[in-house]
């Protein structure tokens, strides 16, 4: 089969070795110069952006300052609730205090009740036994009434008097406990009868207060007053209750006063400022903590989709992302893997596709080279040839040699199929019609030949049609075969300007390996006058759809190539004929036209 064979074997073996791993060093280089935008689109993937600003402390920022605000308002509510309870219970204990003082007789609160003199000025009349024991305290003429029983009585009187006198501060203390339960608040105890001096527990007036007194729903005539109290070097905030004491009649005969320290509320306040400021941190780191606990543990699967992200933008498409939770972010990981399944299965057809168009590439450019580069020129008859392709490879080829004794062979060829399959039989059949097809003197023992060694190569169903023809410039006196062509030759008569369909029998190349091919095929004579044209295409001229999709048909062709033959135009404007004024598209097969012009 020549060189040529022998390279285009070459091309596919390196094709074959690609496709199963093994490659030379010169299809590397040549593999990477082709995809490199690709792999740098791929590599690209790796540049994951660095997290400045994690969810967690997203979440765990706003969630703290939230938390710590509400426990600070909270403490808030609790310190002002808490003072407005301690300044009630003072009040309450207070009223509670002035109203037990004011409870007993306004007598009873002086020192001397219920002494030797007291009695003597409350009773009008007192018992015999009295009135003489009041009597012996003075002079006496009585001649019972003897020094030694006067000094006597005196004394009795004396002890009653003493007695008496502990008795009412013993009585007094009694009330002042009772009203006054709650170690710390009480500071003093003031009794003012009406017109009559005070009397204290402490045993002086102290303390003072100004403004408006104030009231309580549950006592209303008991007055309270702010102001200050003397203990020790010292002033202490200090509130007075006044209460009226009232005799059998409802009438105010005097004041009871109970003096209260607010001090040990203002340290009762500052503890409670002090616990609620602790707890208030304490609060809020505690809340911070868990936060930020809760934030990891919902972020933490989170961060393990992270990495295998990561891992899959590096290149790595094997790798597989394992669901770490049952929540959506575990619902994002399955559908991460399974599309990074679908990557890896992209790139298996990315690599796929870039070495099948690495093929189509090189097969390209080996059909470009097997297609004649330029025409020959010969002496009395004029040369034109075009193909125009339907995909990437074509599926027709065409020639035109000049043989040894002058004459030109003229070959259009089309093969079953598409694509590679199609180029590779294209370019055997071409190789044999160089290496053997020409040294035969006429188109039907060529076709023979090609026939006889083309068919021992091609599978079943494989097959190739070709037009032949063999034109002698000097007389124009030619023959024409065809192996299975379907489209007949087409000759311009200049004479009568019109066309002649040159038909010949055959069945296509490859379809039997001898004897049936021999006996089918038959050729046809003809001559080419002055101004004749010879015109030789391929079915998928016929094939040509117009706008709405149908195919032209043989007619069309007919007329088209006989209006171009009569303007004595080229191959070229016969194509954009079709194409512009027919509105015919190639649709899925390839058109190729050999046309021969007799010079008049």
């Amino acid at each position: 089969m020549g060189d040529l064979g022998r390279v285009l074997t070459g091309r596919f073996e390196s094709m074959v070795r690609r496709r199963r791993g093994i490659t030379t060093r010169q299809e590397q280089l040549t593999t990477r110069t082709e995809i490199p935008q690709v792999d740098k689109e791929m590599s690209d993937l790796g540049g994951v952006r660095k997290v400045r600003f994690g969810l967690a402390a997203k979440f765990t920022i706003p969630v703290s300052i939230v938390l710590a605000i509400a426990i600070v308002l909270m403490g808030f509510v609790v310190y002002g609730k808490t003072s407005d309870s301690l300044k009630l219970q003072l009040t309450a204990q207070g009223v509670f205090a002035a109203r037990i003082a004011a409870a007993p007789e306004v007598d009873s609160w002086d020192p001397d009740y219920n002494t030797h003199l007291n009695l003597t000025r409350r009773v009008d009349r007192i018992q015999a036994e009295l009135a003489l024991a009041g009597a012996a305290t003075r002079e006496s003429t009585s001649p019972e009434m003897t020094p030694e029983k006067v000094k006597e009585l005196r004394a009795a009187v004396k002890k009653h008097d003493a007695s008496q006198r502990f008795y009412n501060k013993k009585r007094l203390a009694r009330i002042i406990r009772t009203a006054t339960r709650g170690p710390g608040i009480y500071l003093d105890l003031k009794i003012l009868p009406e017109g009559g001096r005070w009397v204290t527990a402490s045993g002086e007036n102290k303390g003072k207060h100004s403004g408006r007194p104030g009231t309580t729903a549950t006592s209303p005539e008991t007055e309270i007053f702010i102001g200050t109290y003397p203990v020790g070097d010292r002033n202490d905030p200090a509130r007075f209750f006044y209460h009226p004491i009232k005799d059998k009649d409802d009438v105010t005969v005097g004041k009871a006063v109970v003096v209260f320290s607010e001090r040990q509320i203002g340290n009762d306040l500052a503890e409670l400022r002090s616990s609620i400021i602790i707890f208030c941190i304490l609060g809020v780191l505690i809340t911070a903590g868990v936060a930020f606990f809760t934030s990891r543990v919902f972020t933490r699967p989170l961060g393990h989709l992270m990495k295998d992200i990561k891992t899959v933008a590096g290149g790595n498409l094997q790798h597989r992302t394992r669901p770490r939770s049952h929540d959506e972010i575990g619902s994002v990981a399955f559908a991460f893997d399974h599309m990074t399944q679908n990557l890896a299965a992209a790139e298996v057809m990315r690599v796929d596709l870039a070495d099948k168009e690495h093929q189509v590439s090189l097969a390209q450019e080996v059909q470009e080279r097997l297609f004649p580069q330029a025409l020959p020129n010969v002496g009395g008859m004029t040369l034109d040839a075009k193909n125009r392709l339907a995909g990437d490879l074509s599926a027709d080829y065409f020639d035109a040699v000049q043989l040894e004794d002058g004459r030109v062979a003229l070959l259009a060829m089309t093969a079953s199929g598409r694509g590679v399959p199609a180029a590779i039989v294209l370019s055997m059949a071409r190789s044999l019609f160089h290496a053997v097809g020409v040294q035969k003197s006429s188109p039907g023992e060529a076709l023979r030949a090609i026939n006889q060694l083309l068919s021992q190569d091609l599978r079943r169903g494989m097959y190739v049609s070709a037009l032949y023809a063999i034109v002698d410039p000097a007389t124009g006196s030619g023959s024409l075969a065809s192996a299975g062509h379907r489209v007949p030759a087409l000759q311009f008569v200049s004479a009568s300007s019109g066309i002649r369909k040159l038909q010949a029998d055959g069945i296509a190349i490859g379809l039997d390996k001898g004897p049936v091919f021999d006996r089918s095929l038959t050729e046809t004579g003809f001559t080419l006058d002055s101004g004749d044209r010879l015109v030789l295409a391929t079915e998928g001229a016929f094939l040509l759809q117009d706008a709405d999709g149908e195919a032209l048909g043989e007619d069309a062709f007919l007329r088209v190539v006989l209006a171009c033959c009569k303007k004595g135009v080229a191959v070229d404007a016969i194509l954009s004929t079709l194409e512009n004024r027919l509105g015919a598209h190639p649709g899925d097969h390839d058109i190729t036209v050999v046309m021969a012009s007799r010079d008049a």
